[in-house]
């Protein structure tokens, strides 16, 4: 199975399509293939600790390939919503080092 889901995420040479242009095909480094059913069951599988390790400073939800925070403040508190906000993307930053994971940004 190990042997299986390795071959499934490497050796993976996508190209970008952005409007009309199509980039050239690159090796992908990280991350799952988008479009296939067992993407987000992996994904899924590796993040199912996450919602708890960020519980009680936020809401958090996980669905297919997505993460979502949220919380919520009358407006006399929105200083103290922030700080719950970016406390708990400091805290989502830890579990990303801890997981050895990396954040990417796609420059096109």
């Amino acid at each position: 199975m190990f042997s299986w889901l390795k071959n499934f995420i490497s050796q993976r040479f996508p190209a970008i399509r952005y409007g009309e242009v199509t980039y050239n095909f690159r090796q992908n480094e990280t991350g799952l293939p988008q479009g296939t059913v067992i993407s987000p069951i992996i994904f899924n599988i590796f993040f199912n600790d996450l919602p708890g390790f960020l519980t009680p400073a936020v809401n958090s939800a996980l669905f297919s390939d997505d993460l979502v925070l949220w919380d919520s403040a009358t407006k006399k508190n929105q200083d103290s919503l922030n700080r719950t906000l970016n406390s708990a993307l400091d805290k989502l930053a830890i579990w990303i080092c801890e997981n050895g994971m990396r954040v990417t940004r796609l420059t096109l």
